[in-house]
């Protein structure tokens, strides 16, 4: 029989080993993309960061896609532009108000959007024209019509996944180099200094470990491995203990 110093040695063991596993499987692939590459005119938009695009993969096939905007930043009418590897035809849906399945252009056949210097994208979500009586909460040319959002949709397209979206490319029709931006929102920035408007874009994602029962969160790699250490150390120190002990 093993002493008990040496079992307990194994069972912490054991257990951090567990911990440093429990860290890394996701019950879902979810991405952060940050808004954070201002394309407005100089001086910018007035902001460093305007908001998230997160996406994250729906059990069964297909994506959630929920954008939100930062504090004093709306949407335009032409409020989110992405790609998708293969161009495929999408199928929209939950998408809210002021937003509609119709107002998804490029979702019968993938088109080609040319947006400066983030090059060109297959889709653009459109906000619905504003109309004083019948749609108040619309979109309208300028930044007096625009919309907080948030901006929520799926794509409901089940062989679609997180890891198809990828960034514009610099020539249009799918050919020239990536841009390195994944999405670009139309905004409207209300600063003190007034009201600023133009489009901003978000670089390569981050990907947000979410564990069942447990908020998705962003965890290093180098967390778990710090995890695994500790239980290691602290077995060690049990061990040491009970050899003086013994």
């Amino acid at each position: 029989m093993k002493p008990y110093g040496q079992m307990s040695f194994a069972a912490l063991a054991l257990g951090a080993l567990l911990t440093l596993g429990g860290t890394v499987p996701a019950s879902a692939t979810v991405i952060d993309f940050e808004l954070t590459v201002d394309g407005c005119s100089s001086p910018g938009c007035g902001l460093v960061d305007y908001g998230t695009v997160e996406v994250s993969d729906i059990a069964g096939g297909g994506v959630h896609v929920d954008v939100s905007l930062k504090n004093n930043v709306n949407f335009l009418i032409n409020a989110l532009y992405f790609s998708l590897d293969g161009s495929p035809n999408l199928t929209i849906s939950n998408i809210n108000s002021p937003f509609a399945p119709g107002d998804v252009t490029g979702n019968a056949t993938a088109d080609n959007f040319t947006i400066g210097q983030f090059g060109w994208f297959d889709y653009t979500i459109v906000c619905t024209a504003f109309k004083a009586t019948t749609n108040p909460d619309g979109c309208g040319p300028g930044a007096s019509h625009s919309n907080h959002g948030p901006l929520d949709f799926d794509i409901t397209n089940t062989s679609v996944t997180t890891a198809d979206f990828i960034s514009g490319t610099g020539n249009p029709f799918g050919t020239g180099p990536d841009t390195g931006i994944f999405f670009v929102a139309d905004i409207a920035s209300f600063t003190e200094g007034g009201t600023l408007t133009g489009r901003v874009g978000a670089g390569p994602g981050v990907i947000v470990e979410c564990i069942p029962g447990v908020d998705c969160v962003s965890v290093p790699e180098p967390v778990s491995i710090s995890l695994f250490g500790a239980g290691l150390a602290g077995a060690a120190v049990l061990r040491r203990r009970r050899k003086k002990m013994a």
